[in-house]
């Protein structure tokens, strides 16, 4: 992802996110909507879909923080057809993409 507003990250900031499904690149822009201590909410719109990414942190003990994430897609118009098999194909490939990359992610800090 890329940020394309200006300025401190806040409700309402927005970011460019380029992803691969099936071989298809999509494009969304994703906009902060929830931005609380230990819950943040993500909302990616474009004319095909709309994601909301739903991440809490707890914290487990003096240095483990739990990372509880959940990603919801709804397909719009014609691609809500083939949304059955589109879900398919995000939770088979996409998601395992992102746990890997926020895992390698978190462990670099």
């Amino acid at each position: 992802c890329t940020q394309i507003s200006d300025g401190p990250v806040g409700v309402g900031t927005q970011w460019h996110n380029v992803s691969k499904l099936f071989g298809v690149t999509t494009e969304l822009t994703y906009t902060l909507v929830t931005d609380e201590l230990n819950h943040v909410v993500l909302e990616g719109k474009n004319k095909t879909a709309t994601s909301t990414d739903d991440i809490t942190l707890t914290s487990v003990g003096p240095n483990s923080t739990e990372i509880e994430y959940h990603a919801n897609v709804e397909f719009n118009g014609a691609a809500k057809i083939a949304s059955p098999l589109l879900k398919a194909g995000f939770e088979a490939k996409v998601a395992p993409e992102t746990v890997k990359k926020m895992t390698e992610a978190l462990e670099a800090l």
